[in-house]
């Protein structure tokens, strides 16, 4: 599948004892959004959810002529996305101590979350959520990355079915669940974090990095 630019993805993760301020970023956001980021009841919470913006901003930045931060909206499940722009497919994921983007011409999902999150009970919660096969705390996270980001690409259109199951596929995974359309997935593992993209089949790789420089100086 080809567009009219590469899919990107781009993460960041919170510097241990971060003080920056995410302020200009959020001076750039809707207001309701700014106010709601802001909100967030843990200031890391704030900085990772205001760091996904910061990191779209730069995805936006390698296109001509961009839209702004200020021109995103919001659909009713929460997904931004820009109403002059439909080419421009958008989803943001943030976790405790980090931030993900993904900026594409075509549909596109993404879910991030920290490797180290207790999961002792992880066979109890594999088997509450219908999955299948897993055989690890390292395999639950993964299966429950990817059904996230395609809940998120698929817009909530579409039911966990149970049982759930991931299978290699070309150079990333599938889902295979009864009513599942097909998807591309693709993970990002890190010591941190792991990164699940959704994208559809035949997708090209998206162009990937890793932003370590300040975000909150833009």
């Amino acid at each position: 599948m080809t567009g009219l630019f590469p899919c990107r993805l781009l993460l960041w993760e919170l510097p241990p004892g971060c003080r920056a301020s995410p302020r200009r970023v959020l001076e750039r956001l809707p207001a309701g959004k700014a106010q709601a980021v802001a909100a967030l009841r843990r200031r890391e919470d704030a900085l990772c959810a205001a760091a996904a913006y910061a990191l779209l901003e730069r995805a936006l930045g390698r296109l001509e002529d961009p839209p702004s931060l200020a021109d995103l909206h919001w659909d009713a499940l929460g997904r931004p996305f820009f109403p002059a722009r439909p080419e421009l497919f958008v989803s943001l994921s943030h976790s405790r101590r980090g931030a993900a983007c993904a900026l594409a011409p075509c549909p596109v999902g993404v879910d991030t979350e920290e490797t180290d999150q207790p999961l002792e009970d992880w066979r109890e919660l594999a088997r509450e959520a219908g999955f299948s096969g897993v055989s690890s705390r390292e395999g639950f996270l993964a299966l429950w990355t990817m059904w996230e980001s395609f809940f998120k690409q698929a817009g909530g259109r579409c039911a966990r079915p149970r049982p759930l199951r991931a299978r290699p596929w070309g150079e990333g995974f599938r889902l295979e669940g009864e009513g599942l359309p097909p998807a591309l997935f693709l993970l990002f593992p890190s010591p941190a974090r792991l990164t699940a993209l959704c994208l559809p089949p035949g997708a090209s790789r998206p162009l990937f990095e890793t932003i370590k420089e300040e975000l909150f100086c833009l």
